[in-house]
């Protein structure tokens, strides 16, 4: 009897313990662009019950994290997430109509989401593209639909990227907010079911910068949990990569000058690290050519059909893409400025090799062209459907004008002689945009506290977690 009455109290106190407690507070901003001057927003403050039989209710699936503390809505965290007057400034002249969703826009069942000076459920500050300083990302809509930007810094100012736009047109009080949350640099995480299967763990992998969390929740969604429905990963990245120019204009043929041929020479730092890379590397000259590509090129200061020159990382340092080959095939090295010396990346096929094993030798020739584009060409954002950015550095193109190999549906790739095709060029610029990382189970392993750089000052919430 002593025990089935133990045994009904613990029940009754787990009952208890699943209870949130609600308290109301009414709170009137600074007119802002976050805020209508003079509204009250109804902020809510929650508190957790912590159970006798067990930890409190948790909002995410985490490796070795503490149980996620209960967090209430400060007015502080409102005030420290107000756009500046140049944040403000280049919003809109960015989307003049964008109206961003504030606090009274959400539905008060997100009692779990971890409020902080850093993010609101609209709005996370943090430096996605490592410079230094703060950038900010907010949600809310125009008269397109529901709609995220960054608003992120430079050396003067902000300019505005398109992150994320819901093509569906709508008020605050209908379905499809959105929930941000700040993943922080040096935080391990894993992608789990990156292979097709939900329960495959995926691979850890470390933020090298702060990135956003997103989830998609319904307005009057009472089913929200908070961080463990975010299912995707907005993270910054600037790389060299392919692209798809919306239109290149045709560039005439010009006339060679001697002159082009020291200006366009390896300087004893990059033929190092082209040494140091592949020392059994040789670089094309003009004679290796066929007349029918001589006589149509394009010739400059930075542009041979084997070599080109230009700042293709933005850095302010010239870069430059080689073509040649050494005993195994052809390849185009590129040669990028860093820090420490020159990156290099390399492509290329396996001719010379592939075809000895079949008893031939083709004769070395080259099976690539290259050439300089100026700045300005437009390219499609990763994210955005009929939206594109302008590149404000050099591009290059590599355009296959020959190649030993074919594709047979049977066996594969077959090797033989060289033979003439005409393709079409493939573009390389330096893109500085958002990827998306969709659909899957992310796994917060370890938190960690970022080291950064410059005049970015890590600023956590009470709690010390974010």
């Amino acid at each position: 009897m002593r025990m089935l009455f133990f045994t009904n109290v613990l029940y009754a106190l787990s009952i208890i313990a699943a209870s949130v407690i609600y308290s109301r507070a009414g709170i009137v901003p600074k007119g802002s662009a976050l805020g209508a001057s003079g509204q009250n927003l109804s902020i809510s403050s929650f508190t957790l019950v912590v159970s006798s039989l067990g930890s409190p209710i948790s909002w995410a699936e985490e490796e070795g994290w503490p149980e996620p503390p209960v967090y209430e809505l400060q007015p502080e965290h409102i005030e420290a997430l107000r756009l500046t007057k140049e944040q403000e400034e280049a919003l809109r002249n960015y989307m003049p109509d964008f109206t961003p969703w504030t606090i009274a826009d959400y539905p008060t069942v997100i009692k779990h989401y971890p409020y902080s000076r850093s993010q609101l459920p609209y709005i996370v500050r943090g430096d996605f593209d490592g410079n230094g300083r703060f950038d900010l990302i907010i949600a809310g809509r125009n008269k397109g639909g529901n709609k995220i930007l960054a608003i992120m810094s430079r050396n003067s100012g902000y300019y505005v990227h398109p992150l994320y736009s819901w093509n569906m047109h709508g008020t605050s009080k209908e379905p499809y907010l959105y929930a941000l949350f700040l993943l922080r640099k040096g935080i391990t995480f894993a992608l789990d079911g990156e292979g097709g299967e939900e329960d495959e763990p995926g691979a850890e992998e470390v933020m090298r910068q702060d990135g956003i969390q997103l989830a998609q929740m319904g307005a009057n969604s009472a089913s929200f949990t908070g961080r463990s429905e975010a299912r995707t990963l907005f993270r910054y990245k600037e790389e060299i990569t392919g692209i798809y120019p919306i239109a290149v204009s045709s560039t005439a043929a010009s006339i060679f000058k001697p002159d082009y041929l020291g200006t366009l020479v390896l300087p004893p730092a990059m033929e190092k690290a082209v040494s140091d890379y592949d020392k059994n590397f040789k670089i094309w000259n003009l004679r290796d050519y066929p007349v029918y590509i001589t006589e149509a090129y394009p010739y400059s200061v930075r542009s041979l059909p084997y070599a080109v020159k230009g700042d293709f990382n933005g850095d302010g340092v010239d870069d430059m893409v080689i073509a040649g080959h050494n005993n195994v095939g052809n390849s185009v090295i590129t040669l990028l400025s860093n820090t420490t010396g020159y990156f290099v990346r390399e492509g290329g096929d396996r001719c010379y090799l592939e075809t000895s094993k079949l008893g031939k030798q083709i004769p070395y020739m080259p099976s690539e062209v290259l050439r300089i584009h100026e700045k300005g060409l437009e390219v499609p954002y990763y994210n955005q459907n009929k939206l594109t950015m302008t590149l404000d550095t050099e591009v290059y193109s590599i355009q296959t004008i020959a190649s030993c190999s074919t594709e047979d549906g049977n066996s594969g790739t077959i090797y033989g002689d060289w033979h003439k095709i005409v393709d079409t060029p493939d573009f390389f610029g330096h893109v500085k945009d958002f990827y998306t990382t969709d659909y899957h189970f992310l796994r917060l392993i370890k938190p960690s506290v970022p080291q950064r750089a410059g005049n970015y000052k890590e600023q956590t919430n009470e709690k010390g977690i974010f």
